[in-house]
């Protein structure tokens, strides 16, 4: 009788432990289990944008991008972004009264080397709201490495030039 104690207890500490270390991967996994809707986001260049990256309005995280698809050369419906990449955003349903279909969508970071977000800023209030499966043009985030190159191929050219008034 005392082992079948002993053996009730353990299996009731383990599934404790279990239940706790599931608990906790939910609460910091983010996971919600709010009810949803989609939007598509049309970029040409999403920058470092993933998977699994936050939706934000303000800061406060209302959404999560679920998929990023390469467009390149499929056909797309009528009145949909022409773009190579389309983010596949979803927003939880109470905040979609908050989203107006005139909200400007870009990609940006926490602090220079935080996390990619997929940022949101709601639109006007007079305008209507923004409806699920939506496809909306996103502002792409500017490109450093093309800075960066055009920058160097002008400091080339200039003292390229440079040089040959010299010689004149």
């Amino acid at each position: 009788m005392k082992q079948r104690s002993i053996e009730v207890r353990v299996g009731a500490l383990i599934l404790l432990a279990v239940g706790l270390v599931l608990g906790f991967v939910v609460l910091m996994g983010g996971l919600s289990f709010q009810p949803t809707y989609t939007v598509y986001v049309a970029f040409e260049n999403p920058g470092g944008l993933t998977t699994g990256a936050p939706v934000r309005i303000s800061g406060v995280k209302v959404g999560r991008v679920v998929e990023l698809e390469f467009q390149g050369g499929a056909e797309r419906r009528p009145g949909e972004p022409d773009a190579l990449i389309r983010a596949v955003a979803k927003i939880e349903k109470g905040y979609q009264s908050s989203i107006h279909d005139d909200a400007r969508w870009f990609v940006t970071t926490q602090s220079v080397l935080g996390e990619m977000f997929l940022a949101v800023e709601p639109g006007s209030r007079a305008r209507p709201v923004l409806q699920d499966g939506a496809s909306v043009q996103g502002v792409s985030p500017p490109r450093l490495d093309l800075l960066l190159s055009e920058t160097y191929e002008l400091l080339h050219r200039s003292v390229g030039g440079l040089a040959q008034n010299e010689k004149k």
